[in-house]
């Protein structure tokens, strides 16, 4: 007897050799599990039990679902089911109908007294290690699930929150028979997967009472980048797994632990235990959706716990966690994920993309390409029933797709959603089949029923029509990931002159530029060098006085020309041109500054980019992007604003000059008439000292 089963458990001679031979396991065994003996998802408890993070748990191992089947009699419609599935498509009516009597029977045939002695004695001692009042989930544990080759995530039911050994017994007829759901016959017939390859262990795992539950995997599945992508809701993990409703999520890095990325989930409802034993689901208070579900010591927690798991495993994987009321971060379960990698993928072309029209973005991808008619369908139902058939390319569209919904997605090239989660069974299945998968993209698909579109997942972005691709290396997607690197900003040329005679003494202010921008900041140099050792604070300072600036030579430039303001136009104007150049200086300073503190922390070119986009575009779906790194912000927000102030100073620039221009015409025309020139042309070829002295004797004269 394994050393955690109960020491009063009684063996009955006349029983099968399997119920005398084969032990329950409980989760602080010495014996190694494995597929074949306990199931994919006990395996994994197993293997992740030394980090000591798992509710406590036991497993039935498969060969008591081998024992019922041959005591109740049920192999023989399993060999018909294996026969009718050499040709799946043409006899799926009858696979179906076959299926069915199985499950039934399963529901309806009674269990074995030993086994119910064996699986009662267990439970008992399980729930005498347990806290007060505990409740138990009773999951399933497939001897094909959760391997490297194939996940089959969600194909097997689990039914949670038993609270006695009643509700135990009865889960284990559900557990059994969704072996042959029709969601697990036909994945098997499809994937060339023997139906008799059906047996599978139960769990009996006690149920966190959960604050807060989701999944999180080391890899971000979009675009295969190598951080942590972690997804949570309120209370049990199962409206995130199951992709029924948006959660928070995250991108962490995988090296120095701060977030890439963030999304505050809608969080619409949670599933929570009921007191009668069951689940329900409750609506989230509006208080509480505008709250993330962790904060940033436990996200830092879960990404070092997930670093962990990824190690022990030597492979990326999923991993499912609650917390509990305390707050203390519990492993439900761990599966590798399945690896989809390939040489060449297809990429949109860029320039296309430029002219053609967006219909939505998403938060959350698989990777890929597809084009095809957009079916749009508002419930399961409709697909169930035949109402809506799927024709081979189709791409459906949907509010929330659960596991259920790819009994029906055989024909499709591609799957949209409004709701769901990163590493949720919809993508995790897409990702297994190759199809695309966008979700979190808000739009009215009801509206696009039957158009032709274009889904990018590597993007997250669905477009009309038909567009091109091109064909690249997984390297060349890759290379979007590599840490940003330091660059100079060039100088781009200021303001260009107006070709008129004013040009003449833009050039003389322009000539003098160095030793005004002395005078202004005590500095000679060339380019982001003249802002050396500038901090934050010295750069918005400087900002500001750029402002100040702008105000008064507006003010100031609305006045005719005469003594008593040309020097203070000509000063602020000189004071304006050399600014303008200085702040395409501190721009590149700014720049700088940013791709310094990017190096420093490895930050990825494309979380660099999009934080960017973020910056200047609030509208930018419902993300924040490289948190926990303010002084980057702070630079980055300086950036856009000298390029926006530089923008209008430019534009104003124009403006002044034709002022200027407009108004030094009708002085000169003024002075002509006097006979203090002899055409009005005349006061361009001036220099601003001698404009001046004609206005300072003019003022004499008056």
């Amino acid at each position: 007897m394994d050393s955690a089963t109960p020491a009063n458990y009684e063996v009955e001679q006349d029983a099968s050799y399997v119920i005398r031979n084969q032990d329950f396991y409980f989760h602080d065994t010495d014996k190694p599990l494995s597929h074949e003996l306990v199931g994919g998802k006990a395996y994994n408890l197993q293997k992740i039990g030394r980090i000591n993070r798992t509710p406590i748990w036991f497993v039935m191992p498969a060969s008591y679902f081998d024992y019922f089947m041959q005591k109740n009699d049920l192999n023989p419609l399993v060999d018909r089911l294996e026969d009718l599935s050499q040709n799946f498509a043409e006899n799926e009516d009858r696979i179906s109908s076959i299926s069915a009597q199985i499950r039934e029977k399963i529901l309806s045939a009674p269990i074995d007294d030993v086994l119910l002695k064996h699986l009662k004695n267990s439970f008992e001692n399980l729930k005498g290690r347990s806290s007060i009042n505990a409740s138990f989930a009773v999951r399933s544990s497939g001897v094909t699930e959760d391997s490297h080759h194939a996940s089959y995530a969600g194909l097997y039911s689990s039914v949670l929150n038993c609270q006695n050994f009643e509700d135990v017994k009865n889960a284990l007829h559900k557990v059994w028979a969704s072996s042959f759901s029709p969601r697990a016959v036909r994945e098997r017939g499809v994937t060339s997967v023997s139906q008799k390859n059906c047996s599978m262990g139960v769990i009996v795992q006690e149920l966190v009472q959960a604050s807060v539950s989701g999944i999180a995997s080391s890899l971000v599945l979009s675009n295969n980048y190598p951080g942590i992508e972690i997804a949570a809701n309120y209370g049990l993990g199962e409206s995130v797994v199951a992709g029924e409703v948006s959660p928070d999520s995250w991108v962490i890095h995988p090296t120095k632990g701060y977030v890439l990325e963030q999304t505050i989930g809608k969080k619409e409802f949670c599933i929570t235990p009921s007191k009668e034993g069951k689940v329900e689901k409750q609506i989230v208070s509006e208080e509480k959706k505008a709250q993330f579900t962790l904060n940033k010591n436990e996200l830092k927690e879960i990404a070092e716990l997930v670093k962990l798991v990824k190690e022990l495993y030597q492979c990326d994987v999923d991993v499912e966690f609650s917390l509990t009321e305390n707050r203390e971060i519990k492993i439900l379960q761990v599966r590798p994920l399945v690896d989809s990698t390939v040489e060449m993928i297809h990429f949109i072309d860029e320039n296309e993309a430029m002219d053609q029209s967006l219909i939505a973005k998403g938060l959350y991808s698989v990777p890929g390409i597809a084009s095809g008619k957009l079916v749009y369908v508002d419930s399961i139902d409709e697909l169930a029933s035949g109402k809506i058939r799927l024709e081979q390319g189709d791409i459906l569209a949907t509010n929330a797709a659960t596991k259920s919904w790819f009994d029906y997605l055989g024909p499709a090239s591609g799957l949209i959603t409004k709701e769901g989660a990163p590493s949720s069974h919809p993508i995790l299945l897409s990702r297994e089949k190759g199809i695309p998968c966008i979700i979190g993209a808000r739009a009215d698909f009801s509206a696009l029923n039957g158009k032709r579109v274009t889904m990018d997942g590597y993007n997250k972005a669905i477009y009309e029509g038909s567009m091109k691709t091109r064909l690249g290396s997984v390297e060349e997607m890759k290379k979007q990931f590599h840490t940003i690197a330091m660059t100079d900003q060039p100088i781009s040329p200021i303001a260009k002159e107006i070709k008129t005679p004013l040009s003449m003494l833009v050039s003389e202010i322009d000539a003098k530029r160095e030793q005004r921008v002395y005078a202004l900041i005590g500095k000679k140099g060339k380019g982001a060098d003249l802002f050396q050792g500038y901090s934050l604070n010295d750069a918005r300072r400087y900002l500001a006085v750029q402002a100040s600036l702008l105000r008064k030579l507006k003010e100031c430039s609305k006045k005719a020309i005469t003594n008593e303001n040309f020097k203070s136009l000509i000063s602020l104007y000189s004071d304006f041109r050399s600014y303008l150049f200085l702040g395409e200086a501190i721009h590149a300073h700014s720049q700088k500054k940013a791709s310094l503190i990017g190096m420093q922390n490895e930050i990825p070119s494309y979380y660099f980019s999009e934080r960017v986009k973020e910056l200047q575009n609030t509208k930018q779906d419902e993300r924040s992007y490289l948190t926990g790194l303010p002084d980057l912000k702070e630079w980055l927000l300086l950036s856009i604003h000298f390029q926006e102030m530089r923008a209008s100073s430019e534009k104003f620039d124009l403006q002044i000059q034709k002022e200027m221009h407009a108004n030094l015409a009708q002085l000169g025309k003024n002075f002509a008439e006097k006979g203090k020139l002899s055409k009005m042309e005349e006061i361009f070829e001036l220099s601003t000292d001698k404009i001046s002295a004609l206005l300072n004797d003019e003022s004499e004269s008056l």
